[in-house]
């Protein structure tokens, strides 16, 4: 890497954080980045790094609307309904830099050492710090999802209340909502796999 110039980095805003405080302490200037949607609009990075991304060209999906009652979901958890997901564990010791008891993180994604930190109060308040978390107009992919189940949705309602002879089909056909085969939707922390729609 210390004879590149260009930089084509796909990685996660968290790892490129570790990736831009080690080319910092190397003293390593004059590289152009090209980013990926994953860091590419990340807020914290260019407030923290802005002097070695100067000119970074970066890919992103357009900023999400704002979904109705994300935030305040996303904001309302607390370490009493979050050790159900190992996820939502790590990020909450990540957010605070605290230990919870029982987690079974060991390590840190910072320069601390995990085991050194304080037990989490229970009192930390997601409201209190911001996180591209909690920042729902940075949720690009996740509002293409949202507006794609709604397509769905509608379409499924459309098909439901249909009125034979006057149908979108070939002569005014309406589609069998019976013969619709369902989203085979399973969710795996931090992503989300989708199989196609058949009718």
């Amino acid at each position: 890497m210390a004879s590149s110039k260009v930089i084509i980095n796909f990685s996660s805003e968290s790892s490129m954080q570790g990736i831009l405080r080690e080319i910092r302490r190397r003293n390593m200037t004059d590289l152009q980045w090209i980013a990926s949607e994953a860091w590419a609009t990340a807020t914290l990075l260019w407030e923290q790094f802005g002097d070695l991304l100067m000119g970074t060209l970066g890919f992103a999906i357009r900023r999400a609307d704002v979904i109705p009652g994300l935030k305040q979901h996303l904001t309302s958890l607390s370490p009493s309904n979050i050790h159900e997901s190992a996820f939502l564990a790590e990020f909450w010791e990540e957010t605070f830099k605290c230990r919870l008891n029982g987690s079974v993180n060991s390590h840190s994604h910072g320069d601390d050492n995990y085991l050194d930190r304080l037990p989490c109060k229970g009192t930390e308040n997601l409201d209190d710090v911001y996180s591209p978390y909690s920042d729902v107009t940075q949720l690009r992919v996740s509002y293409n999802v949202y507006k794609a189940v709604y397509l769905v949705a509608h379409a499924l309602n459309d098909m439901s209340n249909c009125k034979i002879g006057k149908g979108p089909f070939l002569n005014s056909t309406c589609a069998d909502p019976k013969n619709f085969k369902p989203w085979q939707v399973r969710q795996i922390p931090g992503e989300i796999l989708f199989s196609n729609i058949n009718f």
